[in-house]
C-alpha cells in the first residue's frame, strides 16, 4: 500500500509539472508566432532608418564642405585685408577726412521754428 500511494504521489506531481510545461510550450510557440510576424516589421523600419541615416550624412557632408569653403574663403579675406592695412600704414596712403569738417554753416536752416 505505500508502495502504491508513493507512486501515486509520482505520477500526480509529474502530471502537473507535464501540464505546466505544456501551458509553458503553448506559450512559447504563441511568442514566436508574434515575433516572427515583427520580423518584417522590424527589417523595414531598419532599411527606413538607415535611408534617412544616409541622406542626413550626405547633407551633413556638403555642410561640413561649404563651412570648410567658407572658412578658407574668410582666411583668405582677412589675410588681404591685413596686407592692404599693413602696405597702407607704411606708405601712409590711407587718410580720412570727416564731412563735418567741410560743412561749417550750421544746421542747414535759418531762423526760428515756427
Amino acid at each position: 500500500k505505500n508502495d502504491r500511494d508513493s507512486q501515486y504521489a509520482d505520477i500526480t506531481k509529474y502530471t502537473a509539472a507535464m501540464e505546466g510545461l505544456e501551458a509553458k510550450k503553448e506559450e512559447l510557440e504563441l511568442e514566436m508566432k508574434e515575433l516572427k510576424e515583427d520580423i518584417p516589421k522590424a527589417w523595414k523600419k531598419l532599411n527606413e532608418t538607415t535611408k534617412l541615416r544616409d541622406e542626413e550624412k550626405d547633407e551633413n557632408l556638403k555642410r561640413i564642405k561649404a563651412a570648410e569653403d567658407a572658412a578658407a574663403a574668410v582666411h583668405e579675406a582677412i589675410m588681404v585685408l591685413k596686407n592692404f592695412y599693413q602696405s597702407a600704414e607704411i606708405q601712409q596712403v590711407l587718410l580720412q577726412a570727416s564731412p563735418v569738417d567741410e560743412d561749417t554753416e550750421g544746421a542747414g536752416f535759418k531762423g526760428g521754428y515756427k
